[in-house]
């Protein structure tokens, strides 16, 4: 018999897709994409973007969003919007917007999904995304070997 790793093939790849919006009046900022694997994207953000990239089933759920080079106006805007994300064909934005941590120069305390300050937006969990899935969607806890 099979048990929950083994049944669901985890040690492969999951495909993460992510709609980004970006806010462009005051300046394009400087973006960052990581997992647990290293950074999938890396560039000045010049106009809203889909990113496709994998995590490791097998390994930690870790996922991170950076936005740099904004320079602060009262009047105009810089910032990025994470629209959606989805794993594995699973929505997790904006469902579980709650389960991310926003770090940023502001030092504001903030669940969104809006990254209107520099700083970095991420899941970073102890477990894998299926087992930490499982229970976020009320499906119970899964006990992992």
């Amino acid at each position: 018999m099979k048990n929950f790793l083994e049944a669901l093939d985890t040690s492969t790849d999951l495909e993460v897709v992510v709609a980004l919006k970006v806010v462009t009046d005051n300046g394009e900022p400087f973006f960052k994409a990581e997992t647990i694997n290293g950074i999938v994207y890396q560039s000045k953000l010049t106009k809203d973007q889909t990113l496709r990239f994998t995590i490791p089933g097998n390994k930690r759920f870790y996922v991170s969003f950076s936005m740099e080079e904004k320079i602060y106006s009262e009047k105009k805007e810089t910032a990025v919007v994470l629209e959606s994300m989805t794993i594995a064909g699973r929505n997790v934005l904006p469902n579980f917007i709650n389960e991310m941590v926003y770090d940023n120069d502001q030092k504001k305390q903030l669940c969104t999904n809006y990254m209107g300050f520099n700083g970095t937006l991420k899941f970073d969990k102890t477990e894998n995304f299926h087992a930490w899935y499982h229970e976020k969607s009320g499906q119970g806890m899964l006990i992992c070997p």
